[in-house]
């Protein structure tokens, strides 16, 4: 490293100690300093990195948004090369864009670092870009940011950062309390407001930085409506020289007095909180901070939440207001539960399977389910009839039969895959208690054909919210999936489908679950069987009309890895392709279908349904795997494949025996 090089990194080593120190006046200063002395000259991008991350941290918080964003548009591109680096920059510029646009949700920037985040799957990285999403949605779905920052918590708790999991923990205390001010008439949203007292309470701040304990302290007393610290905590951020802190603690100052019921204290303060307030949003404000001084003058209890954001009552329903809705019905589901919280799923089981012996007898690997028994579907648009693709228009006898042949010749092909018969010969499962068992997994060639794109009578749904909402904000040609980013007049369309059936699950009901194939366990698969000229529409819970949204579409196909995650490389595809194209059949596949489904009917018809869809049958099967890739795909089990299986089965005890029940104590 060259002497030059030092010198710039000594400068910035004290410019880093005095942002962390909260002494923005001296980091300013040696940013200056830093400019003086190298701007202009060739740096390598590592330097400029570290320059554009400090510069960004004392603009955001200086509330100098503006000149932040246009120094990240100039100097970017030195070091787009290194993605992690590229993501941080681009996650200053998305808070800085969220503080200008005061009055909406601003995602276009975070959706493309989300984009980024996932496509390396670095947890870190995830986490921390799931905290800023969290923060982003706060201002106006509550749902959602609590469901990312569980998720953030989840992905600091693999990677075994406490200090991060614990600062998503105190965040999420913020937005669950701000959840409750929303509906407390409620009385289920009491139980957020009890978690967030919980969370601040017995928080640890011992490993946080100078700024990181300060913001924990200010979440505190928010939570805990202590006007005295709050007070404080102005003239602190007064002597520190930061707008942006100063409005937000007014601002939570102001709500605390009035959720006391002390508004004469709220207008003490509210004068300077306003023109604090105008420097910081400009004019635009003015309205908003009028109508709430005449609220406080007039003495009556009021409803105010700081930083919320208002849907306007004209504002169509979108996508993320139906997933906001179902995010926050899971995280009052959790609190519900009770003494039995063990026994149903949270956010850390999202993406994991557990053993589950269905109607029929057979073991599955189920996928876990956030919300007990909802199902969920998306379409880009809506269809007076909603028919599985084997009983849609145009589809004539014959060519059902052809599609039942297809199946068969699919099903020969996965008899022959070597991890299908690892799954259906058993898998080990040894408990912490040193016992083990084998667990025989069922193998459903039908729900497999269904996502590999052949025609059946099931229906998909899936108890992943976000695969729902992809399927419905994008268009699919040639098997390529595209979010739909232009204005579209026809709404789309998102299904919530329910059964409260005794065993758990019921025969309508099938799993698709974790296969060998790993497509439908990624989509977090079930299926719906149909009847012929059954409705769908006529037998869900509810049909969810929504208007497309371009940003909303992109930041959810960004937040699905641009599909790759929905739609992983598979040897199966490549292979079904060619059954699905093919004019030519096995004569074991069409006895198969001959058997299976048309036993009823005479084989003369069926042989007529071919001739009709101009068919031929052969005496082998049209497609097979390789020697090789039998051979590959065995080692790709044992190098990777098990290992990833492994990590997404969770397995959960339960008590078999007797149990006294007694009553309560009268009090």
């Amino acid at each position: 490293m060259s002497n030059r090089a030092k010198q710039a990194i000594e400068l910035l080593d004290k410019c880093k100690d005095a942002i962390n120190g909260i002494d923005h006046v001296a980091g300013k200063a040696l940013l200056s300093e830093f400019d003086s002395k190298f701007g202009g000259k060739e740096l390598v991008s590592d330097i400029i990195y570290y320059r554009l991350s400090l510069g960004s941290e004392l603009c955001f918080r200086l509330g100098e948004y503006k000149e932040g964003i246009a120094e990240i548009d100039k100097y970017i591109s030195a070091i787009r090369a290194n993605i992690k680096q590229t993501i941080k920059i681009l996650v200053y510029k998305s808070k800085m864009e969220m503080m200008l646009n005061r009055r909406g949700i601003s995602i276009s920037s975070l959706s493309e670092t989300l984009g980024l985040a996932e496509s390396i799957g670095d947890m870190t990285i995830l986490g921390n870009i799931y905290m800023e999403i969290s923060r982003m949605f706060s201002a106006r779905y509550s749902g959602l940011a609590l469901y990312f920052m569980r998720k953030a918590e989840t992905c600091h708790e693999k990677e075994g950062n406490e200090k991060l999991a614990s600062l998503a923990k105190v965040d999420r205390a913020l937005i669950s309390y701000t959840a409750y001010l929303l509906n407390r008439h409620i009385d289920d949203y009491k139980n957020l407001k009890n978690e967030a007292e919980r969370i601040v309470c017995e928080m640890d701040d011992t490993d946080y930085d100078s700024f990181e304990k300060r913001h924990a302290r200010f979440v505190k007393a928010y939570v805990l409506r202590d006007t005295t610290d709050l007070k404080q905590q102005i003239s602190e951020a007064e002597r520190n020289g930061a707008l942006p802190s100063i409005c937000i603690v007014e601002e939570a100052y102001i709500a605390a007095c009035i959720e006391n019921g002390d508004n004469n204290a709220a207008l003490v303060e509210f004068d300077k909180y306003a023109r604090s307030a105008e420097r910081q949003h400009g004019s635009e404000i003015r309205n908003y901070l009028l109508e709430l001084k005449k609220s406080l003058e007039s003495n009556s209890r009021i409803a105010y939440i700081p930083w919320h954001i208002d849907k306007g009552p004209k504002e169509p329903t979108n996508l993320f207001d139906i997933l906001d809705h179902l995010s926050l019905g899971e995280e009052l589901w959790r609190y519900k539960q009770g003494s039995f919280l063990g026994l149903f799923h949270g956010i850390e089981h999202e993406g994991k399977f557990e053993t589950m012996v269905m109607p029929d007898g057979k073991t599955s690997l189920v996928p876990c389910n956030l919300a007990f028994n909802d199902y969920y579907r998306g379409q880009s648009s809506y269809y007076e009839d909603c028919y599985p693709s084997l009983y849609r228009k145009g589809m004539t006898p014959a060519m059902q039969f052809v599609e039942r042949v297809k199946y068969e010749e699919f099903k020969l092909l996965i008899s022959e895959y070597p991890i299908t018969k690892i799954f259906s010969g058993g898998l080990y499962v040894n408990y912490p208690d040193g016992s083990s068992d084998s667990v025989s997994l069922n193998i459903d060639s039908l729900v497999l054909a269904q996502h590999y794109g052949i025609k059946t009578e099931l229906i998909d749904v899936t108890v992943d919210k976000f695969v729902a909402a992809f399927f419905s904000s994008t268009t699919c040609k040639d098997d390529i999936y595209t979010p739909i980013t232009t204005p579209q007049q026809e709404p789309g369309v998102f299904y919530h489908y329910a059964e409260i059936p005794l065993s758990g699950i019921s025969s309508k009901l099938r799993a698709v679950g974790l296969q060998p194939f790993s497509r439908p366990g990624e989509q977090a698969g079930f299926v719906v069987e149909m009847l012929p000229k059954e409705n769908f529409n006529k037998i869900v819970r509810q049909v969810i009309p929504f208007q497309h949204d371009p940003e909303i579409a992109e930041f959810i196909f960004n937040y699905t890895n641009r599909s790759v995650k929905l739609f992983p490389k598979s040897i199966l595809k490549e292979k079904a392709d060619d059954i699905k194209s093919s004019d030519k059949f096995s004569r074991a596949a069409f006895d198969a279908a001959c058997g299976e489904f048309y036993s009823d009917v005479d084989r003369s018809i069926c042989l007529q349904y071919i001739k009709e869809c101009k068919i031929s049958i052969v005496d082998s099967p049209i497609v097979s795997f390789t020697e090789d890739e039998k051979q590959e795909c065995i080692k790709q089990w044992e190098n990777k494949g098990f290992q990833d299986t492994q990590r997404k089965i969770i397995c959960r005890f339960s008590y078999n025996g007797p149990t006294e029940f007694k009553n309560v104590p009268k009090r």
